[in-house]
């Protein structure tokens, strides 16, 4: 069986709130006969709270589904302020060390990872993760789920002269340089990666899980729609500033003083959500869930 660990410091179990990618990846190796090993921090970016580690346990181990988890401490944080800069280089610090002792522990007894996979947008870990995959000379693949640092500059957050841009960059080409292969999400990024220096390039975009998720027909119904029977809407996702649903509730004003029979449901959590409730005060056609507690 061969051997595959993933570093993610935000990867989710199934359980857990925010994408779980990683999960069903391993889930899918799993089943090719692959050991999964995935290292990430249990300090949850939507619920902003530890949801395994009690305390001031440093670390956990746990198998589910027949993936190994480790669960790393790291510093908290209830905003997205320079405190979040700590949380990422915490998870990078503390993981630095557990990997090398356990490589070097695998070193000894034979049993090393095949591969070393590091994913974005954690760039400082991704970076460990080559540096430690080049020392011990285990192929290293790099995973680009958001193109950092180029988002900092596109959300209006910095300039491309900011010198945490600058530092970031330079990781982000070390990355793509050196790493054995570059998986990305969106097509687009193929070529964005490959200017960059990025050799062997592939897609792999998100996907359901077809054993989950079926097709079935909507029940016959007519399309007609008042007041009483409302045209509904759903989005489910991150409530964050790169979402902008901020126009969803622009457009819901907008319905509303015009007495559109629609109904918007925002499902999810983000650090713009408590913002955008405020600034939806009043509409009686947007709605908000929340997908843990499952309070409005």
């Amino acid at each position: 069986m061969r051997l595959i660990w993933i570093i993610n410091q935000f990867a989710n179990t199934s359980e857990m709130p925010g994408h779980t990618r990683h999960h069903e990846i391993s889930v899918g190796l799993n089943n090719k006969n692959w050991e999964v090993v995935i290292f990430a921090s249990d300090f949850n970016l939507s619920k902003r709270q530890f949801l395994k580690l009690k305390g001031i346990q440093f670390f956990l181990k746990e198998t589910l589904n027949n993936i190994k988890w480790n669960w790393i401490r790291v510093l908290p944080y209830k905003k997205n302020n320079w405190l979040r800069y700590l949380n990422m280089l915490s998870f990078c610090f503390n993981l630095f060390f557990i990997m090398v002792f356990k490589l070097s522990c695998g070193k000894l007894f034979g049993k090393t990872p095949d591969i070393i996979f590091g994913s974005s947008p954690q760039l400082p870990a991704a970076f460990v993760s080559l540096f430690l995959a080049k020392l011990f000379k285990i192929p290293f693949v790099f995973e680009i789920r958001d193109l950092w640092p180029d988002v900092l500059v596109h959300l209006g957050d910095k300039t491309q002269k900011n010198i945490l841009f600058r530092f970031l960059s330079v990781l982000e080409k070390i990355l793509y340089k050196n790493s054995n292969l570059n998986i990305v999400l969106s097509k687009g990024l193929l070529s964005i990666v490959q200017s960059r220096g990025g050799k062997n390039v592939i897609w792999l975009p998100n996907g359901p899980d077809l054993n989950k998720f079926k097709f079935t027909p909507l029940p016959y119904d007519n399309d007609c729609f008042d007041n009483k029977r409302t045209f509904n809407i759903m989005y489910a996702g991150a409530h964050g500033l790169a979402n902008a649903l901020d126009n969803v509730v622009e457009a819901a004003k907008i319905l509303n003083k015009n007495n559109v029979p629609l109904n918007l449901l925002l499902i999810g959590d983000g650090s713009e959500k408590d913002s955008l409730i405020i600034k939806s005060r009043g509409l009686s056609n947007i709605h908000f869930l929340d997908p843990i507690s499952k309070n409005k």
